[in-house]
């Protein structure tokens, strides 16, 4: 049994049965046709390379060699002229059946309908949509890869902002202090650390004075006043300030009180604090 794709990737170069051997001729009538510069040089070229390359060899591509070599054999012996249907490629007036017919005559005389100038041959064809598939691959891997990346980077962003969110909804006074005539105040959390930053709002009536005194005292440490500063009360009655925890009266942890002043009124709200 013989592995006849083996044979044909080899370029069909012969095929042996018993002591018999029937050879593949394809190569040297390529060569030969080259040679005198009969035919279509670029698809001779073409199939030239296929054979020495081990490709297979189309039945097109062998039919036009052959053709081109029969029409030779025809002017070169002399016996073509009688023959319609193999001069039927040729040119009435290119003096077929003489065979001292010069090599450019032959060149123009032999012509494959179904083979032009820059045709593709099926071995290329099959080449260049190889070459397309693995550059398809390729740039589908690349795009998984970036988007798995992508994918990965947003997942991180939303589970961190979704822990930054739980922390901070948990820690704000869901009932901020409202006191008489609406006095209140109360920070953006209930625990801080040094150099944290403590957003202060609250409310009270403008139209009983624009402006509020706030100050914080260490409750645990005999309420100490670490802090005290003066902000303006806005036409819609809120006010508002920030400041940084830490600082050289901040040394003790614990329990602190936020106190706001106005109009005769005191309201306040505690919050914790540690180093």
């Amino acid at each position: 049994m013989y592995d006849f794709r083996e044979i044909l990737n080899k370029g069909l170069d012969c095929i042996y049965f018993g002591r018999g051997r029937m050879v593949d001729t394809i190569l040297d009538d390529v060569k030969l046709l080259l040679d005198k510069g009969i035919g279509e040089k670029q698809v001779l070229e073409q199939i030239l390379r296929a054979s020495l390359n081990g490709e297979i060899i189309s039945i097109h591509e062998r039919d036009y060699v052959m053709k081109l070599k029969k029409l030779y054999d025809e002017q070169k012996d002399g016996g073509g002229a009688s023959d319609n249907s193999s001069l039927s490629l040729l040119k009435p007036s290119d003096g077929v059946g003489h065979h001292n017919n010069n090599n450019n005559t032959l060149h123009s005389s032999f012509t494959n309908p179904s083979l032009g100038r820059g045709a593709v041959l099926p071995s290329q064809q099959l080449q260049q949509q190889q070459r397309r598939r693995q550059t398809k691959r390729s740039i589908f891997k690349r795009i998984r890869k970036r988007l798995s990346k992508k994918v990965m980077i947003g997942i991180i962003l939303l589970l961190v902002a979704g822990a930054i969110a739980a922390s901070i909804a948990s820690n704000i006074d869901p009932n901020p202090p409202v006191g008489p005539s609406g006095l209140g105040v109360y920070t953006d959390a209930k625990l801080y650390y040094s150099s944290d930053i403590i957003a202060i709002s609250g409310s009270a009536d403008a139209s009983l004075g624009n402006e509020v005194r706030l100050l914080i005292e260490d409750t645990d440490n005999e309420g100490d006043v670490i802090w005290s500063e003066a902000v303006r009360v806005s036409d819609d009655n809120s006010f508002s300030t920030l400041l940084i925890a830490g600082g050289p009266d901040w040394e003790n942890t614990g329990t602190f009180t936020l106190y706001v002043q106005h109009a005769g009124s005191t309201h306040s709200t505690t919050f914790r604090f540690g180093v």
